[in-house]
């Protein structure tokens, strides 16, 4: 019995011996199989080109493998960078990761995702290494646990040579797109140039045909006029978005009759609209202010150039302006409404950019040289506006132009059409008015010198031509001339220089520039310069014959009726206005205060009161206010030495008329005079 028992026991043993060796066997061949994989990962791990790592959640980075050092420049035992000198704005220590990212926004909203997602599948974006470099990388991140401790995992990887392709990639599809719409804008601005020129060359050269008749030779005669005045638009359009590029556009804010310039546009669009058969409607949405801030030159420009769009796409049926006043925002709301061709959705998407139009078949059908509507756009932006468009495919087009525009009183808004007074619009065949005396013109183009002699002589004048700076200076000192029309580039002396030797050595003869140079910057620098006015090229008529009208020549004896209040504390400043007023033939009476003025001027009618701005116990521009405030209609001028613009636009704002300067110039004073008292 014990010895079956005991072999059974033998028996058990060995069985239990040869699992165990069997079990052993299974778990170091297991174990090896382990090991084996573990050295496979680890080299996964050291040879990936992908960053690993783990960090706490400070950031400080627990593992990692070579490749996130080789990224990130980490190196655990080695100094990093100065936070100092600028390479991070993150407020972490320099160990941790959170210092690659370049600010606290973007390293925010990765913390933000992590809180709401857990994790963060691909991230693209530019970190600065812990030595400072920066570099682009794509990264993940994801929370986890690790005994029990939460802990960033995550792999990064450098992107920055695909980085460098796309941005090469991008910077060669936008020269590519550059240079085709530049190729495109030189081509059709070649075709904009050559049309007119065209025309020009020849219908002047059928001209000379002496077999012509009398009604064939005015017909080439207009045509030249038309193409030559559509050339100049072509040229100015692309003058105006130089300028506007370079900065160099500056607005003239005035205080402006608002009907007075709509009643201008009005004439000038509807001869163009009556042409091509169409109905052209003015709507005012009272109630208007009657005067307004604005620029009314580049007012009128952003007006004219939405009618001048809606007519050009508009075949028939109407085009419509309305003009609105927000009060709330204090803005015009210019509305140009037409029944034209319309456009799509992608269309009014780059309508407004440069050199475009809606497509290639636009420029083909229907012509121009794609700045019109840019140069809306950027000078609407510049006075702090904007326009907008919406659209309907063979519905026509609602262009919407808002301009900022600032008035002087709430009593001055019109809610009626029966309220609207405006003066006659001078048209472009308005009469010459006669001209006496002897006129300097210096100029060295002989094409430019036939052109106005003939203009002048045609006005009664006499006139001599030289031809540069030089023979200007001699010519004058030896006749004395009564006005000089002075070219401002010339050979051996310009006529800048002329006219500072002329103001120099106490010479007083009206000079009038007489240049294509007339940005607003370079007209307010001849004004400073000693020139008294000018005029620009090519030379339009009625402005050239109304400008020359301002310089009274000898044998023309002109008086004026009416009473002058002069404000002005220097007694010898008032000596030389009012005898200088007295000659003229006003009634003048003087006070030597703010103060003063504002009484006698309450008190007692005048026609014109000219104000200085730097008196006793109450300056020029208060008291001026002052008087405006308690209903004084009579015109004030502000007197000042100071010719800074700033000045000028204060006191228009304030509601003065304009701002005569000192030293007093006789010619404004006159002209002054002119546009308020009745000549005699």
């Amino acid at each position: 019995m014990e010895f079956g028992v005991l072999v059974q026991v033998v028996t058990l043993s060995m069985a239990l011996s040869s699992r165990i060796s069997a079990m052993q066997e299974e778990t170091i061949k297991a174990q090896d199989k382990t090991v084996m994989h573990m050295s496979r990962y680890q080299g996964l791990y050291e040879k990936s080109l992908d960053g690993i790592f783990e960090a706490d959640q400070e950031g400080n980075v627990l593992h990692s493998n070579p490749a996130f050092s080789k990224i990130t420049g980490y190196q655990l035992d080695s100094p990093m960078i100065d936070p100092s000198n600028g390479a991070s704005n993150v407020s972490f220590e320099q160990t941790s990761i959170f210092h690659l990212f370049l600010n606290t926004e973007e390293l925010q909203g990765i913390s933000n995702k992590l809180q709401a997602q857990k994790a963060i599948q691909v991230k693209e974006c530019e970190i600065r290494r812990f030595d400072g470099e920066l570099r682009w990388v794509s990264i993940s991140l994801r929370y986890s646990y690790t005994n029990g401790m939460k802990v960033y995992e995550g792999n990064i990887r450098d992107i920055s040579e695909y980085k460098e392709k796309e941005k090469a990639q991008l910077a060669q599809k936008n020269a590519e797109a550059a240079t085709t719409a530049k190729s495109a804008f030189l081509a059709n601005m070649s075709h904009e140039i050559r049309t007119p020129l065209t025309a020009i060359i020849g219908f002047a050269e059928d001209a000379r045909d002496e077999k012509m008749s009398e009604a064939e030779l005015k017909e080439s005669v207009d045509i030249i006029v038309r193409s030559g005045h559509h050339l100049l638009d072509v040229i100015n359009e692309i003058l105006d978005i130089s300028k506007i590029e370079a900065g160099k556009l500056e607005l003239e804010i005035l205080n402006v009759d608002l009907f007075s310039l709509m009643a201008d546009v009005q004439s000038v669009f509807e001869q163009r609209i009556q042409a091509k058969g169409l109905t052209f409607t003015l709507d005012y949405h009272f109630p208007l202010p009657g005067h307004a801030n604005i620029d009314p030159t580049r007012v009128k420009q952003v007006i004219l150039n939405l009618l001048g769009n809606a007519l050009k796409f508009t075949d028939e049926g109407s085009v419509r302006l309305e003009i609105d006043y927000n009060r709330d925002k204090r803005q015009f709301e210019f509305v140009v409404v037409d029944t034209g061709v319309g456009m799509t959705s992608s269309q009014q998407e780059k309508i407004f950019d440069a050199f475009t139009q809606a497509d290639v078949s636009t420029t083909r059908s229907y012509g121009g040289t794609g700045l019109g509507l840019n140069i809306v756009k950027q000078l609407l932006q510049l006075m702090g506006g904007e326009v907008t468009v919406s659209s309907e495919v063979d519905s026509g087009s609602t262009f919407k132009a808002c301009i900022p525009a600032s008035y002087k009183d709430t009593k001055d808004f019109i809610d009626s059409y029966d309220q609207i007074k405006v003066e006659n619009v001078k048209t472009k065949n308005s009469a010459i008015k006669p001209l006496k005396g002897k006129i300097l013109y210096a100029e060295d183009n002989p094409v430019n010198q036939q052109l106005v002699k003939n203009l002048v002589k045609r006005a009664g004048a006499d006139i001599d031509v030289v031809n540069n700076g030089v023979e200007a200076i001699l010519y004058f000192l030896e006749n004395k001339p009564d006005l000089i029309l002075m070219d401002i580039q010339m050979p051996i002396i310009g006529g800048v220089t002329v006219t500072k030797l002329l103001r120099a050595y106490g010479y007083s003869v009206p000079v009038i520039a007489c240049t294509a140079n007339v940005m607003a910057n370079e007209k307010e620098a001849y004004l400073k310069i000693g020139f008294n006015d000018c005029v620009e090229k090519p030379i339009n008529r009625p402005h050239f014959y109304e400008v020359l009208s301002r310089y009274q020549l000898p044998g023309e004896s002109v008086k004026f009726e009416g009473k002058i209040l002069v404000a002005e504390d220097n007694e010898v400043n008032q000596v030389i206005i009012k005898r200088y007023l007295n000659k003229l033939g006003a009634v003048v009476s003087l006070v030597g205060d703010g103060e003063s003025a504002y009484e006698q001027a309450s008190n007692e009618s005048f026609d014109l009161i000219f104000m200085d701005l730097q008196m006793p116990k109450l300056n020029g521009l208060e008291a001026g206010k002052k008087l405006m405030s308690s209903g004084c209609e009579t015109p004030i001028y502000a007197l000042t030495a100071d010719p800074d613009k700033q000045t000028q636009h204060e006191c228009e704002g304030a509601g003065f008329y304009g701002v005569l300067l000192k030293p007093i110039d006789k010619v404004a004073i006159k002209n002054t005079l002119t546009d308020h008292l009745r000549a005699i």
